[in-house]
């Protein structure tokens, strides 16, 4: 992979610890990460974009000083629900983990794409070379399945949910509810209501 997706994810290290171990497997400690309302997901993203996953390639990437498996994933983007990147039509995504060779990386929490599913991802930071990242890990994808009713698809939200900690709601008022509460079973439809209600 060009030196410039090495240097995009060069910062992307405080996600998760990984280690190697000697069977080729690999041990990853837990992931805890702030919980996103669907108001932090939307500020935090660039775009939100619904396509379908069409090809992935993993190599090996230095991650904050040392050497880590990433996916770049392509992505064929129908829309964007933020309204920023429309026209375009394939947008580059890189996640933690993958596998190269026999070696299999996997970190606890980290959104992962199969190819052909059909998703809606909340992205940001592009690199110089178009690749970006999920925000808040698999917190910011969400598969687009078949309703009951037909439609445009409902959101299931992703099984691979990090260990979350909730921010301390201020004195008086209720926790936020977070963005995998509200979208979780919402049509497409309804979603990109949401999401443009927040921007």
């Amino acid at each position: 992979m060009p030196l410039t997706r090495r240097a995009f994810v060069s910062g992307l290290g405080s996600f998760a610890t990984l280690a190697i171990a000697p069977t080729f497997a690999v041990v990853a400690r837990a992931t805890t990460l702030r919980a996103l309302s669907l108001e932090d997901l939307v500020a935090a993203s660039d775009r939100a974009v619904v396509g379908r996953a069409v090809h992935h390639d993993s190599d090996w990437a230095y991650v904050a000083g040392a050497r880590r498996i990433v996916t770049w994933t392509r992505v064929l983007q129908e829309d964007d629900l933020l309204g920023e990147s429309g026209a375009q039509d394939e947008v580059l995504v890189m996640t933690l983990g993958g596998k190269v060779g026999d070696l299999r990386q996997k970190v606890p929490g980290e959104a992962t794409l199969t190819l052909g599913e059909r998703v809606l991802l909340f992205t940001s930071a592009a690199a110089s070379d178009g690749a970006c990242h999920i925000v808040g890990m698999s917190q910011g994808k969400y598969e687009i399945v078949a309703g009951q009713s037909g439609g445009d698809g409902v959101l299931r939200r992703s099984a691979q949910i990090p260990h979350l900690v909730r921010a301390q709601p201020k004195p008086g008022f209720p926790p936020a509810p977070l963005a995998i509460e509200v979208l979780a079973g919402k049509s497409l439809k309804d979603a990109r209501t949401l999401v443009r209600g927040v921007r």
